[in-house]
């Protein structure tokens, strides 16, 4: 990435412009106008052009391939952003990296169903269901099991169930564990 600091919320105000020039292209998606107006002020769509940078990260560049661009929040702050292909959606790139989940703030949200959550394969299938539930951004991470943890039901497709049950079966770290009392008779 680049040596300068990024300005997320900047990025991010100029890609949402850039998409209300597109609204009809973003319903051809199947993403609904009311979707689009409920996500407006707390997490916009944008369109940017954007350049594939190596860890599944990204830049923008005027040159790149045009993409969907959504903001990740997670405690009111903008952490991360996702670029993907409409045409592609299983393909996403992250900005930062610093995202694990888009819309984690959801999974600790008191809810009426005693803690059910939908996760969602793509950030469009996400969209297309109006930007309730999360999206697992980076399944190597150990967050995500953490997070998913919090979680008394959740509700997914079959592949996305399958990836997730493997994350659960994973082994835990566990940390080296020293008797302080052994320790002081042995130095």
């Amino acid at each position: 990435m680049r040596d300068r600091q990024i300005d997320l919320g900047e990025e991010m105000m100029h890609a949402a412009a850039s998409a209300g020039k597109h609204l009809d292209r973003l319903m051809a998606w199947g993403i609904a106008k009311e979707t689009i107006a409920s996500l407006g002020a707390y997490a916009p769509i944008g369109l940017a052009k954007v350049e594939r940078l190596s860890n599944l990260m990204y830049q923008p560049n005027d040159d790149g391939e045009p993409h969907l661009i959504l903001p990740v929040h997670e405690g009111g702050d903008i952490i991360d952003m996702v670029a993907f292909d409409p045409r592609w959606p299983d393909r996403w790139l992250r900005r930062t990296g610093n995202a694990v989940l888009l819309n984690a703030d959801d999974i600790a949200a008191p809810r009426w169903d005693a803690g059910t959550v939908e996760v969602w394969a793509t950030p469009l299938d996400w969209l297309r269901a109006g930007g309730e539930g999360v999206v697992i951004l980076d399944y190597d991470n150990r967050e995500v099991v953490e997070q998913l943890k919090l979680c008394e039901t959740i509700v997914t497709d079959r592949v996305t169930a399958r990836l997730i049950r493997l994350e659960f079966s994973r082994p835990q770290p566990v940390p080296n564990i020293v008797n302080r009392e052994r320790r002081r008779h042995v130095a």
